[in-house]
Order: C-alpha cells, then sequence, then structure tokens
C-alpha cells in the first residue's frame, strides 16, 4: 500500500473540529446531570447575560440562522426554561424571556460549569488554560 504524503503545516480543521466534539461530548456527559446539552447552555447564556430580546438578536448572538435559533426556542420553551411574549413596541415580534424554573437552575449550571473548567484546568494547568482561552478568542476574531 502506497502512502500519500499531505502538505499542512497544522492541520487545524482536524486538530479544531477533535477539540470541539471532545469539549461538547464533556459538557453534554456533564449538564445531562442537570436536563441540558452543550448547545443549550449557550443559549441559555445569551439570555442570561441579555434577557427580554427578540428572535433575530438572538439568532445573532448565537451566530446562526433564524430557523436553527426558532428551534432552541422551542426546545427551551419544552423544558419550561423561556417564554416567548409579544413585543409591546412591535406587535409582529415576539420577545424571548427566562422563567423563574431557568434561573433557578442558573446556580446549578454555574456549579458545572466551573466544575467542567476546573477539571480542563487541573489537567492543562491554569496559565495554560489562559493563554489557549486567550489564543481561542484571537482565532474566533480572524477575518477569513
Amino acid at each position: 500500500m502506497q502512502t500519500i504524503k499531505i502538505e499542512s503545516k497544522y492541520f487545524l480543521c482536524t486538530q479544531l473540529t477533535r477539540a470541539a466534539r471532545k469539549i461538547v461530548a464533556h459538557y453534554n456527559r456533564e449538564l445531562a446531570k442537570v436536563g441540558l446539552t452543550a448547545q443549550q447552555l449557550i443559549a441559555l447564556g445569551i439570555l442570561i447575560l441579555e434577557e427580554d430580546i427578540s428572535l433575530g438578536q438572538f439568532a445573532k448572538r448565537l451566530k446562526m440562522g433564524k430557523a436553527g435559533a426558532a428551534t432552541m426556542v422551542t426546545r427551551l420553551e419544552a423544558l419550561g426554561l423561556v417564554t416567548k411574549e409579544p413585543d409591546p413596541q412591535d406587535g409582529r415580534l415576539n420577545i424571548i424571556k427566562l422563567t423563574d424554573k431557568a434561573r433557578e437552575l442558573h446556580a446549578n449550571i454555574q456549579k458545572t460549569v466551573l466544575n467542567l473548567e476546573g477539571t480542563i484546568e487541573s489537567q492543562m494547568g491554569a496559565t495554560n488554560l489562559e493563554e489557549f482561552a486567550s489564543h481561542l478568542s484571537t482565532f474566533l476574531d480572524l477575518d477569513f
């Protein structure tokens, strides 16, 4: 069998895809204890930081299309974590609001996230994890 040589210096696509899958799987395992997925955690995090936003604003913050954001809102509604209410200033729009259940769950979510980060930090070291997070932020800001 002949080996094909691949010309790549960093294999970024492979490395980032594998890293993303690994971290999402890790988060999903732990978040299952509080009834959430990593994607739902991200969505709730946006609403905790900026509540009472429209579906369009929510989709923009999630960096996804409105259809995907609408599906996420439907799932969060089914879990009793958000509601949609008509926008008092524009009846054509709905405002997404956190429920009391979501607010009560926030403390458990926060604890779970800190535990997950602590697990990673204990294996990588605080300095390495801080640098890694900083490099990821820089990478995400690149324009290509």
